[in-house]
């Protein structure tokens, strides 16, 4: 099951990491505590997502999938 976690959006600020091509969404997992981190790939889409509906769902490398959502 997907764990929520609601962040207002000026927490939303994405790093980009130039070196490793991918981007620090400032969010660790609910479960291992790793940090989550999006591809410069796929980051389009997540952040489309996130405009469009309010939420995204990241998954882990332990497999945990969370349901990030903006609030405000």
């Amino acid at each position: 099951m997907a764990r929520r976690m609601i962040f207002p959006l000026e927490r939303m600020n994405s790093v980009k990491h130039p070196r490793s091509g991918v981007i620090d969404m400032e969010v660790d997992c609910v479960i291992c505590r790793t940090r989550l981190y999006v591809s410069d790939a796929s980051i389009d889409a997540v952040l489309t997502s996130l405009r469009q509906t309010g939420a995204a769902i990241l998954i882990c490398t332990c497999g945990q999938a969370q349901v990030v959502r903006l609030i405000g």
